[in-house]
């Protein structure tokens, strides 16, 4: 099935491929998949294209740090009419992400967006969120 409702019961033991592509888990819920009257558990694997149009894309992104401007631009291949937010955070035991301030400039099929906010030598982990 495809949508963004719950199954009816519980999913467990996500997994992640490395290259971010591939997920992987265990559900008892019956209504994933038409006809899954087995009332057991099945393992699903779900393939995650970065534009749905093109089932063998992969998500990448670069980050690359602007010398002397305390800035760093992160780039993407962007999906056209598709609208994204930066995240940062300086921690990753951090619990929120924070929005990178200045929005995303989208040309074509190539994103970016620039954090003008780095002071000094520090740390920064970003990702790139689908708004919807």
């Amino acid at each position: 099935q495809s949508g963004t409702a719950s199954g009816n019961d519980r999913s467990t033991g996500p997994t992640i491929s490395t290259d971010g592509t591939t997920i992987v888990f265990r559900s008892v819920a019956s209504d994933l998949i038409t006809g899954d009257f087995n009332n057991t558990q099945d393992v699903f694997f779900f393939h995650v294209p970065a534009n749905p149009m093109n089932a063998t894309s992969k998500f990448s992104a670069q980050a690359s740090v602007l010398p002397g401007a305390n800035q760093v631009a992160i780039t993407w291949e962007a999906v056209p009419g598709w609208s994204y937010q930066v995240q940062y955070k300086t921690d990753l035991s951090e619990t929120n992400w924070s929005d990178l301030p200045g929005g995303v400039a989208v040309n074509g099929s190539r994103a970016a967006s620039v954090d003008n906010t780095v002071s000094g030598p520090s740390q920064r982990f970003y990702r790139v969120k689908l708004v919807e």
